[in-house]
């Protein structure tokens, strides 16, 4: 009798320890997303700074993943940080009371059960 017992136990165990670990690889994919979303979120605020301190990048009304200077530097960077196959854009657009531009970051984040094309964007007028 004391063996059933026993063995009930370590199957409890088990089970237990099996649940444990499914919430452990779980936790690893939201952080890893989270990781990817902090990463996009520092790269745009940093190239909108550098659009705010070199009023020659806001005469580009257009780019995507291409680019030589600070553009170029800013979307290799991407890769690095974001993730490999992340692409930037910048859009500026003139309107009444100055520039508004606009930064687009794009990676995919479907290992941590995102989609393949997530996105953030973040514009300011200038």
């Amino acid at each position: 009798m004391s063996m059933i017992e026993v063995l009930i136990a370590i199957v409890i165990l088990a089970l237990g320890a099996l649940g444990i670990a499914g919430l452990q690889a779980r936790a690893l994919k939201g952080n890893e997303g989270s990781l990817q979303r902090s990463q996009a979120l520092i790269a745009a605020s940093y190239m909108l700074d550098s659009i705010r301190a070199d009023a020659a990048l806001r005469v580009t009304t257009s780019m995507a993943s291409s680019g030589s200077g600070t553009i170029g530097t800013w979307l290799s960077e991407l890769s690095r940080t974001v993730g490999p196959g992340s692409q930037g854009m910048i859009a500026c657009q003139a309107v009444t009371l100055g520039t508004n531009c606009t930064v687009t970051v794009q990676w995919n984040n479907s290992r941590s059960g995102g989609s393949a094309s997530e996105q953030l964007s973040l514009s300011t007028l200038l």
